[in-house]
């Protein structure tokens, strides 16, 4: 899954933050093209906020899209929603609040959420309420994951086949439009590893 991305980002990211201690806030990391429709996503390794939740759901603390979205026998997802955010405690809690809708609605039926937040310094509320979501909440506060993914404005999202190849994707807050993801998840679950453009 594209783990040469990381590679790069990572080496990178080590001369970029090496020079002074507010480099964090002010380099840029190189971002790659944004994969679309029916390319494989790319690696996604990065630390859990709720781990102990994390850890019952796959017996593992390797974090990857195999474990949290596809071949792990535990979890064996028929389709994965990668949701990506940026902004406000509030804003955050609202979609996070909305993911676990979406998580009570369709886990049954293994739909996979996992919602990674690339605010660079989250507040206490946020993460204390992270902590307790039953799906896998990361964070990328330096958004090398998200540059990795060409992820240029928040929220962004990925629907995954459990091959790991992208079924939709798009940009908008997917949060706030749930007829349109009721629609799209009974059609997919219906027809599973079949490609949609948005």
């Amino acid at each position: 899954m594209h783990r040469g991305r990381y590679l790069t980002l990572l080496i990178a990211s080590f001369f970029l933050f090496s020079w002074s201690p507010n480099a964090f806030s002010q380099a840029q990391l190189p971002v790659f093209a944004r994969p679309g429709v029916g390319a494989p996503a790319p690696a996604l390794h990065l630390p859990a906020l709720n781990p102990l939740v994390i850890r019952q759901l796959v017996e593992t603390e390797d974090l990857n899209l195999d474990h949290l979205c596809g071949t792990h026998p535990r979890v064996a997802a028929r389709l994965c929603l990668v949701l990506w955010m940026r902004g406000s405690a509030e804003e955050q809690l609202q979609t996070l609040k909305r993911a676990q809708q979406l998580h009570r609605r369709y886990g049954k039926q293994k739909v996979r959420v996992i919602v990674i937040s690339a605010t660079p310094s989250n507040e206490p509320i946020f993460t204390d309420t992270a902590q307790q979501a039953p799906f896998p909440v990361l964070a990328d506060p330096y958004a090398v994951a998200a540059s990795a993914w060409g992820i240029t404005s928040f929220p962004s999202f990925f629907f995954l086949n459990p091959d790991g190849t992208i079924r939709l994707e798009g940009t908008f807050d997917l949060t706030n439009e749930l007829p349109f993801v009721h629609d799209f998840l009974q059609q997919a679950l219906a027809h599973p590893q079949k490609t949609e453009n948005n």
